[in-house]
């Protein structure tokens, strides 16, 4: 939804009838339809007799999450909406709707432009970058002309007009080795560091479980976050190309990133943590894996516009904290039952000796993770797939663990609060289980052990004025905690 001040409040919604659609917030009245030049091929599947149109698969259509912000070129500023078509198509598309009955198509970006892009599945991102101009962030998504050779790609789009002001290229593994399989980058996370409104670091993950940093600043002057004075040339890969982290569960297994990294700063204030969920649902492969997913938290300590070009952080899942979930059962409060699970609360040592200063050669440990899933019980594929949130001392996220049972549902969740500095339980009771509008340890597992996650609707939540919505429209108060040093 858009409510910018002397504008008329609207909603826009990507469909599978071919379109994006533009709605009177007020009114439900539509104000527009626009039809994205890649899907125009296959609309003719909408008229067959068959629900699967005659390509015999589900045809997709507008299916990607539109994005609205305001931004400023051409003298004035203009509300844009970057649009995509996830599973529909391989483009990403830009309307200016400072008028919603008047809109006006700035561009369009397809595989015939780039053949990088791939199936346009993660949502484009908006943000003011260091050479004066604002920008569609857009990862190249999945299937690409390249692929198969293990190439992920993030695109700085110009916002006026869609030229491609920096083309990211990323193929690299931790050992400096091209990988192997198919690839793709996932959903993009700006990042402003010193809170200027202007974008510093980008970071994302793949399907080959590396998590990406790029510099939008120009690390090689003695001002790097300086405004409006930054060629888009200068912005590139961090640390020299190689991925900040690579997800592997314990037997060394890739894990697949689809949802985008969030941040916080990290306890000791030196740098930030990146925390991210692994996991994909993109193919029937993906919905048959009962492979185990992992959550984590790295430590990145480069971001203050230090030059990274011959750093590599080497950061090893033995290099990181362990924390558990503990056990799952049972748990009735405000007369309804739920499944919750508790989460362990190991502490962190992140220095091997406090007082020998904060160089990276004493650093202990360079984060946390947890495996999804009760310790012990059998995996079933539960998964991250949505992204998360930082909301206040907490990290909010929900899981997805595909159903095997063609009578059943197709997806269960949880929803999970935990403590994002150090990926254990927090301090805190995040969720009013029983409704009463506090947080006490009557919301706590027999009155003294806080619930880190809890049986949820499967397909993501939204948070608003301390509510967390799901989507079969039900509800659960949250409470933000209290900033602590971890």
């Amino acid at each position: 939804q858009q409510s910018v001040k002397d504008r008329a409040e609207t909603i826009y919604v990507g469909a599978n009838d071919g379109m994006l659609h533009s709605f009177d917030a007020n009114t439900g009245v539509e104000n527009f339809g626009f039809i994205p030049s890649a899907v125009m091929e296959n609309l003719n599947e909408l008229t067959s007799p068959e629900y699967e149109g005659s390509s015999g698969v589900h045809q997709y259509f507008v299916d990607g999450t539109p994005v609205v912000a305001d931004v400023y070129f051409d003298s004035a500023w203009h509300t844009v909406l970057v649009g995509s078509l996830g599973g529909g198509g391989r483009e990403v598309f830009a309307l200016d709707v400072t008028n919603p009955n008047a809109p006006k198509l700035l561009w369009e970006f397809t595989n015939f432009v780039d053949g990088d892009l791939g199936f346009s599945v993660p949502t484009p991102k908006i943000a003011r970058l260091h050479n004066g101009k604002w920008a569609a962030l857009v990862s190249n998504g999945y299937n690409g002309d390249r692929a198969a050779q293990g190439k992920a790609v993030l695109f700085a789009l110009d916002i006026a007009t869609g030229a491609v002001m920096k083309k990211f290229e990323v193929t690299s593994g931790a050992d400096g080795a091209i990988n192997s399989g198919s690839n793709g980058l996932s959903n993009v996370q700006p990042a402003d560091i010193n809170g200027d409104g202007v974008a510093d670091y980008a970071y994302a993950g793949d399907l080959q479980g590396n998590l990406w940093r790029f510099d939008l600043i120009d690390t090689s002057t003695a001002a790097p976050f300086s405004k409006n004075v930054v060629n888009a040339s200068s912005f590139k890969v961090s640390y020299g190309g190689t991925p900040l982290f690579v997800a592997k569960d314990s037997g060394g297994t890739r894990q697949p990133i689809t949802a985008a990294p969030s941040l916080v700063k990290h306890p000791t204030s030196f740098g930030y943590l990146v925390t991210l969920g692994t996991g994909a649902y993109l193919n029937s492969a993906d919905k048959a894996s009962t492979a185990v997913q992992s959550v984590y938290g790295i430590w990145d300590r480069k971001t203050s516009g230090e030059n990274t070009a011959t750093v590599s952080p080497a950061v090893a899942r033995s290099a990181l904290t362990q924390q558990t979930m503990l056990l799952q059962q049972a748990f009735s409060a405000g007369g309804v039952s739920r499944i919750i699970r508790t989460v362990s609360d190991n502490e962190i040592v992140w220095y091997n000796s406090p007082s020998a200063g904060t160089a990276d050669a004493n650093v202990n440990k360079w984060g946390w993770y947890l495996d999804l899933g009760v310790t012990g019980a059998t995996a079933d594929g539960e998964r991250v797939i949505d992204d998360m949130q930082v909301y206040g001392d907490g990290l909010l996220f929900s899981s997805v663990t595909p159903n095997s049972d063609p009578c059943a549902a197709g997806l269960t969740g949880f929803t999970y609060g935990i403590n994002p500095r150090t990926g254990g339980r927090t301090t805190y009771n995040v969720f009013d289980f029983n409704g009463d509008g506090t947080f006490t340890m009557s919301d706590a597992l027999n009155g003294n052990t806080v619930i880190s996650g809890y049986s949820t609707p499967a397909g993501g939540n939204a948070v608003s004025a301390g509510q967390q919505y799901y989507t079969d429209g039900t509800s659960m108060g949250i409470a933000a905690g209290l900033l602590s040093s971890g």
